[in-house]
């Protein structure tokens, strides 16, 4: 199962006697990861052709700068799909030397123009950040925690995101702060179980996805959150 790679809910999908059944978690699964890039993607295109129509001086670097990202993110969503035609099959996600600070500002490209979020990214000022993961599962990670930060923010006008990079000898330490509306502390214990949300739409799986994609990076994710003042999470990557 190469789309959540041994999620929470994938050791209770195998005991399934129906098959259909396990088919439509999996669905459901892939449904959210489709659906997660698309409307900041539309939004870029939509901006991009309000700069082109009103002539933008700065158009050429604009174009250069949103093509990439969407690239990027389309190469993402082609592995979604390939996911779902492996879904038999016990390969797992190609781990490799992996530049993370790429896969931040790939995400913070896409959804800072889309939900005119503020994003303050905090890196070292020298030396190498890559760490031992799945690049396309990077990508998915910072989508998810950036989607549910810009939900979390929904209602007010300052919206800020602040990520901030931090090498140690042998891990890498992010942490992703928002400044929304915070967990209550009765919904702790649940955030990373599968299926659970406070909010009227979603499936609940995005935390789910993005805890057990850090476990197969041999990495981990924990979070700190106030009420009504917002939630950093703290993921610990392995360094290469």
């Amino acid at each position: 199962n190469r789309m959540v790679e041994k999620l929470e809910q994938s050791a209770e999908l195998l005991q399934y006697s129906e098959r259909e059944r396990a088919w439509g978690e999996m669905a459901r699964q892939i449904t959210h990861e489709i659906r997660n890039p698309l409307t900041p993607m539309k939004l870029n295109v939509q901006y991009l052709l309000k700069a082109y129509e009103q002539k933008d001086k700065n158009f050429d670097e604009k174009l250069k700068n949103i093509s990439q990202t969407l690239i990027n993110q389309i190469e993402a969503l082609n592995e979604v799909a390939g996911m779902f035609s492996d879904f038999s099959k016990s390969s797992m996600p190609k781990n490799e030397k992996a530049d993370l600070l790429v896969a931040i500002r790939n995400s913070i490209t896409v959804f800072r123009k889309s939900y005119e979020v503020t994003f303050k990214l905090i890196t070292p000022d020298n030396g190498d950040l890559w760490v031992w993961a799945s690049v396309k599962s990077l990508m998915r990670i910072f989508n998810n925690l950036t989607k549910n930060a810009v939900q979390a923010m929904e209602g007010k006008s300052d919206k800020r995101i602040e990520v901030e990079v931090t090498p140690e000898e042998n891990f890498i330490i992010v942490r992703f702060s928002d400044f929304g509306k915070g967990i209550a502390p009765e919904n702790k214990r649940s955030i990373f179980q599968p299926y659970f949300t406070t909010k009227s739409t979603g499936t609940g799986l995005g935390l789910a996805i993005v805890k057990n994609m850090m476990k197969e990076m041999e990495g981990t994710v924990d979070f700190e959150s106030q009420t009504g003042k917002g939630t950093t999470f703290y993921l610990k990557f392995r360094r290469v």
